[in-house]
């Protein structure tokens, strides 16, 4: 997000409205990666209702070093894990 658009609700109104299609569609999950340095996005990510898996994948072009994966399962979905 640009620096001038944090804090104005945009990014949540994007998020939000592509996790309300997700759901629409009938995933049970949905995923992303993010690097644990990022906090902000971190934040974010927690607050909309993503936990770290335990997954974690290589940072592209620098091997050692990973990324973390993490979930939200669909409103009344259960894990199924």
């Amino acid at each position: 997000m640009a620096p001038g658009y944090r804090g104005s609700g945009l990014t949540k109104a994007l998020f939000d409205a592509g996790l309300e299609w997700a759901w629409r569609c009938g995933l049970e999950r949905v995923r992303l990666i993010v690097h644990p340095e990022n906090a902000r996005a971190l934040g974010f990510y927690r607050k909309a209702g993503f936990v770290e898996s335990g997954v974690t994948v290589p940072v592209a072009g620098r091997p050692d070093e990973r990324q973390w994966e993490m979930v939200a399962e669909r409103p009344g979905a259960g894990s199924g894990r």
